[in-house]
């Protein structure tokens, strides 16, 4: 029997160059299956997962009611309850008894009687879970954002007001067109009608995945190519579809459960249902980030990246420095990150440091693209070297201990390598750099 150590040898230390087509994509697969896997036994996305139940839980109602006020007004508003049906399906007689609670408490929202504080209360539930929704997007780029609170309320604010609105407009032609005549009289020859019903089968999960996708490519704070967002919605998709089935077993053979926690047994089920399907969106999320940073899966590699963080941020500095010096435009990230070979959300950390020390500052553009802050030669490079490498635990050592001696001396070496010089001093002499 193959121990799991050969199995992680065998798939991180084979070389895909030397395979043929077809193993050369089951490498590829079990390495991003293996990573999937990774970031699942560390804990993130399933913290992210059940804190998104919890706010769900909250802001469900206050959610539904805003986008049933915006439905009503279009006429449409008779959708919600097959939508939240199609949702609850794998939990089987349960979805009818949840969805009729859900609509009630909807229908029963009286807006005018909250007052000022309570629509303000109400709004706020609703934004809390686009909040915590687009973090734990964050999360799973390996992205601390770059979008201002404004431009994210705003982003809050469409997907509110128009994504309802879009998502059963989508639905509505779909139907359409599947109710059309010409569909009737294709349906009349049998295998145009065998694939119709199919269509038909799988039109929910297919806009499911679209609107994922839409979701992976609006909702993070760098720019996601729109394959590898089109790829994890349908990833999620069929992941959430495969769970839904599964789970609707486990619903089926849950009797005891009913009977150990009688009526919470529903809300039981309900809560678990809801954290399946939120980490089957944070699964999406992360398989679209891997598609296209790939470097990424490797085992190690964020680790890697914050051992190469003072070489890295090095050599962004002498990009952005020789090309201030040579009075040429500032470069996006995007150049940035082609010019030293590193991911784009990775490069954010390092130059968010660089930004909050004073040493480097945006444009002010949306997209900013960064200029040194303060003139090259009155910046140490002994105050650059300390931000990228950060300082050494000194602190909180004895003043006699050995450790605290040896601490002491590495700091006093590394300020007398770099004595004497400034940022100008990296950006070299020579031509500018030049980035396509």
């Amino acid at each position: 029997m193959i121990s799991v150590t050969k199995m992680h040898t065998a798939l991180w230390k084979g070389r895909p160059d030397a395979l043929g087509p077809g193993r050369r994509l089951l490498l590829w697969a079990g390495r991003l299956a293996s990573a999937l896997l990774r970031d699942l036994a560390r804990g993130g996305l399933n913290l992210h997962a059940m804190s998104l139940v919890y706010t769900t839980l909250l802001s469900l109602v206050p959610l539904l009611a805003l986008s049933f006020s915006v439905l009503k007004g279009f006429g449409v508003h008779n959708q919600l309850e097959p939508l939240l049906l199609n949702v609850l399906a794998p939990l089987g007689d349960k979805a009818t008894q949840i969805t009729q609670q859900i609509l009630a408490f909807v229908s029963n929202m009286k807006v005018g009687v909250l007052g000022a504080l309570g629509l303000v209360v109400l709004l706020y539930t609703v934004v809390s879970l686009m909040q915590k929704v687009v973090r734990a997007i964050d999360f799973a780029w390996d992205n601390r954002g770059r979008r201002s609170f404004a431009q994210r309320f705003t982003d809050y604010l469409a997907m509110l007001l128009i994504g309802p609105l879009l998502l059963f407009a989508l639905f509505g032609i779909v139907s359409g067109a599947m109710e059309s005549s010409l569909a009737h009289r294709l349906a009349q020859y049998p295998l145009l009608g065998a694939l119709l019903h199919a269509v038909q089968r799988w039109m929910p999960t297919a806009v499911l995945m679209l609107t994922l996708g839409f979701l992976y490519w609006f909702l993070p704070s760098v720019r996601v190519r729109w394959w590898s967002a089109l790829a994890g919605g349908v990833f999620a998709g069929l992941l959430w579809k495969i769970i839904g089935l599964l789970f609707a077993l486990f619903v089926v053979n849950s009797t005891r459960y009913t009977a150990i926690y009688s009526a919470f047994a529903t809300i039981l089920l309900f809560m678990i249902w809801l954290y399946l399907s939120w980490l089957s969106f944070l699964l999406g999320a992360r398989l679209a980030y891997y598609l296209q940073y790939p470097e990424a899966m490797w085992p190690g590699w964020a680790e890697a990246a914050g051992a190469r963080q003072l070489v890295v941020g090095l050599r962004l500095l002498r990009h952005i420095v020789r090309r201030f010096c040579a009075g040429q435009a500032p470069l996006t990230l995007r150049q940035l990150a082609r010019a030293v070979g590193q991911p784009e959300p990775w490069l954010e950390a390092v130059l968010a440091r660089l930004e909050t020390a004073g040493i480097l500052a945006g444009d002010g553009a949306e997209n900013p693209r960064l200029l040194p802050a303060r003139a090259p030669e009155q910046v140490p490079l002994r105050e650059v070297v300390a931000v990228l490498e950060g300082p050494l635990a000194v602190e909180g050592v004895e003043g006699g201990d050995a450790v605290a001696v040896v601490l002491r001396r590495l700091e006093t070496a590394r300020d007398e390598a770099v004595a004497g010089l400034t940022l100008r001093d990296l950006g070299g002499e020579g031509d500018a750099v030049t980035v396509t």
